[in-house]
């Protein structure tokens, strides 16, 4: 029969062990590494998908429809964007400095791909591009699986239906995006 000071000392050790072996880098394992491409991507995409809702909203602004419903469903979007973005830069930056520079990186690199592919008219482009980055995002997070699903992501699913108040025609321009992302 164990007595109480034992189990406590057993338990405070398991606990350093444990505190110890978290604190250790930790290098990719051959199973992890098989979700890497699709998780850059899909992180590529929630970044660009920032800068495709302040051309959304630049294009709106400019063909005068950015006023009452589809302002209001915009802002929430926008929000719920950046909240995104934000957490998924946070996240890479308690990785290291290198990886959230490596994500604006990429960022930038991608976002310039996809702006000189797409040649849709305005508004109509900007919309397009928004509802293809976010159905993109959610193909890439379906296939990182539990363990790997970045979680905050899953809300963005949604925009594309909020931000339909806007009367825009989607053109399904998601393979030209994946042509030309990285």
């Amino acid at each position: 029969m164990m007595n109480n000071s034992s189990i406590a000392y057993d338990r405070a050790l398991l606990m350093k062990r444990t505190a110890w072996r978290n604190m250790q880098p930790r290098k990719p394992t051959a199973e992890d590494e098989k979700y890497v491409g699709t998780a850059v991507k899909m992180l590529t995409y929630v970044a660009c998908l920032n800068y495709a809702m302040c051309d959304l909203e630049e294009e709106l602004r400019d063909s005068g429809m950015f006023r009452h419903g589809v302002k209001h469903a915009f802002v929430r979007a926008q929000q719920t964007v950046q909240s995104v973005h934000q957490r998924a830069y946070d996240m890479l930056g308690r990785v290291s400095v290198t990886a959230a520079r490596q994500y604006n990186d990429a960022l930038d690199r991608t976002w310039q791909q996809i702006d000189g592919a797409i040649l849709l008219t305005p508004p109509e482009r900007a919309y397009s591009i928004v509802a293809a980055l976010c159905r993109l995002i959610e193909q890439a997070n379906k296939r990182l699986t539990g363990r790997y699903d970045f979680v905050p992501a899953r809300v963005l699913y949604a925009l594309p239906r909020q931000l339909a108040v806007c009367g825009l025609e989607d053109r399904k321009i998601d393979r030209i995006i994946e042509l030309n992302a990285d």
